[in-house]
């Protein structure tokens, strides 16, 4: 079981993290997920009761249920996700090493978006709403709820342009280390600007429309699910 992101403002708690639902902050983008296995040496077991917070992102998933079920990937088109069984079974460090929250196509000039490398998390203050950066989010406590001295902290001001975090230590995203860390700021930096060179547009953002063709009505078993083969307006490449 896992979450997609965030929850949508209003209705849904983040707190303490900042931002929600469609925006780049950790309230937005850090989820959560449980597995269940089994008790079995031989049957997939994962030890009961433990944690993890190694990186892992949704793409993942799709390689790391193929491992499990036996089935080669080896063959298939490259991947975003990579397997992460080892973490979940036997506690192991993971091998990603970044997440792109998002990134503008490579023919756009702009720096935009948000990316994660390690422990240290990138924003650009682009004024771009698309790459869903707001400036000023707060920390939204629940209504009612009374949060403990020291646990909110104001939105945090761009330093040049950027906010740069270690979200492993401040999950809260309180302290912009641009000014501080530049090192760390500019090993980060590279990693975003050697991906945006083969960066595609977001297809949702490309096409700005809805695509009829889509309405799970139109499959016989009336549920969600791939409908390139009969669209005029979606066509993959």
């Amino acid at each position: 079981f896992t979450t997609d992101n965030g929850g949508p403002l209003g209705s849904a708690n983040n707190f303490p993290l900042r931002g929600h639902k469609a925006t780049a902050w950790e309230g937005g983008v850090r989820g959560v997920a449980f597995v269940r296995g089994t008790g079995q040496a031989d049957m997939f077991p994962v030890p009961a009761a433990r944690s993890t917070t190694q990186l892992m992102h949704s793409t993942d998933w799709l390689p790391t249920l193929a491992g499990v079920a036996g089935y080669s990937l080896a063959d298939t088109l490259a991947l975003d996700g990579v397997d992460q069984w080892d973490v979940i079974a036997h506690g192991h460090d993971t091998s990603r090493k970044m997440v792109v929250h998002n990134c503008p196509g490579a023919s756009e000039s702009n720096r935009a978006g948000a990316i994660r490398v390690g422990d240290y998390k990138l924003l650009f203050d682009s004024k771009d709403s698309s790459m869903q950066v707001p400036a000023d989010t707060p920390q939204t406590p629940p209504p009612g709820f009374q949060p403990q001295v020291g646990s909110v902290c104001p939105p945090p001001k761009a330093v040049d342009g950027v906010w740069l975090f270690n979200v492993a230590a401040d999950p809260r995203e309180c302290t912009n280390l641009a000014k501080t860390h530049t090192a760390e700021l500019q090993q980060v930096l590279a990693v975003w600007e050697e991906y945006h060179k083969t960066a595609v547009p977001d297809l949702a953002l490309s096409h700005q429309q809805a695509d009829p063709a889509a309405d799970p009505q139109k499959r016989q078993d009336k549920a969600w699910g791939p409908w390139s083969s009969r669209s005029n307006k979606c066509q993959w490449q």
